[in-house]
């Protein structure tokens, strides 16, 4: 009986090896790289970044329903050459760069967002708008400006909401940098007489340039609550704009814009330049000194990131 199991056990391996040989299966993935979620978070807790990464990398695929395991995680070298152009531009957002050209950012705001009460993250005693979590890449005036909302097929009328006064501000992190009037006698009468001219001024008015430091900061485009009625009863919250031409009720935001930077001035100690720069060498040191720190800071983003000790370097 055991020389039949002996026998049976190796036919059994000679069978299985020669399968393997022909399919030449190459056994378990080597390499388990990170879905879009799970590169987001390890950007946020190594270099404290926040990244959209849906506009960076593809969607993931998917395997028995979930997207984080190996057999669902493709590579390709098209896949390689966004985490490579994603890796670019989270490095100048964590390092800093003075060279950076200005470019625009658009943020909209959806029709069915209504915009009629207290936005939550933007201070108290205002309404409707958008905050924006923005990474600023260095120390240096940027442009920041909010659009109205156009009716009747995004333009082919004037804004929302000029009949009365209103005052629309921008806020960094809930302090007021930039304020303008909008909307009341002058805008409602030009409005009647040239509605394009109309949208050209309330659009400039509403543009502001500002100097803002380095790294995250809140960015705010709301409006200075204005009482008209008194208080009724909750009422559970309903989209207040229509495709129709309206000059009276409150002027609502479209699109808000965050462009730049110009005039750079440098790079402020962000929280990712303190958690990257662990140390500094002396403007006197030497050259072993220099490597030593070199050494150290890119061996404490090593361990980091590998979740081990590292040798390598």
């Amino acid at each position: 009986e055991n020389a039949k199991l002996t026998e049976f056990r190796t036919w059994l391996m000679t069978a299985l090896d020669q399968a393997a040989a022909e399919r030449n299966n190459p056994g378990r993935y080597v390499l388990h790289r990170l879905n879009r979620t799970e590169y987001a978070n390890a950007i946020r807790d190594l270099l404290g970044v926040e990244i959209d990464v849906t506009d960076m990398l593809p969607s993931d695929g998917g395997d028995f329903g979930f997207d984080n395991v190996a057999s669902a995680l493709k590579t390709s070298p098209l896949l390689l050459e966004r985490y490579l152009t994603a890796a670019l531009y989270i490095s100048d957002l964590a390092v800093g760069n003075t060279e950076v050209q200005p470019g625009a950012t658009t943020f909209t705001i959806g029709f069915e967002v209504t915009q009629d009460q207290h936005m939550p993250g933007l201070p108290l005693g205002t309404r409707g708008g958008m905050l924006v979590h923005y990474n600023f890449p260095a120390d240096a005036e940027y442009v920041l400006s909010g659009r109205l909302l156009r009716t009747v097929a995004e333009g082919y009328v004037g804004v929302e909401g000029h009949e009365k006064p209103h005052q629309f501000v921008i806020t960094i992190d809930g302090e007021q940098v930039y304020s303008a009037p909008i909307g009341g006698k002058d805008d409602h009468d030009l409005s009647g007489k040239d509605i394009l001219q109309s949208r050209i001024e309330i659009d400039k008015r509403m543009t502001g340039r500002v100097a803002v430091t380095a790294g995250p900061h809140e960015v705010g485009f709301t409006w200075i609550e204005r009482t008209t009625r008194e208080q009724a009863i909750w009422q559970p919250s309903l989209r207040a704009s229509q495709e129709v031409h309206n000059p009276a009720g409150m002027p609502r935001l479209r699109t808000v814009s965050i462009e730049g930077p110009y005039n750079v001035t440098g790079i402020s100690a962000t929280p990712s330049r303190k958690r990257i720069f662990i140390c500094r060498p002396l403007a006197r040191s030497s050259t072993a000194d220099e490597n030593a720190c070199a050494r150290r800071i890119l061996s404490n983003l090593a361990r980091h990131a590998f979740r081990r000790p590292v040798n390598f370097l």
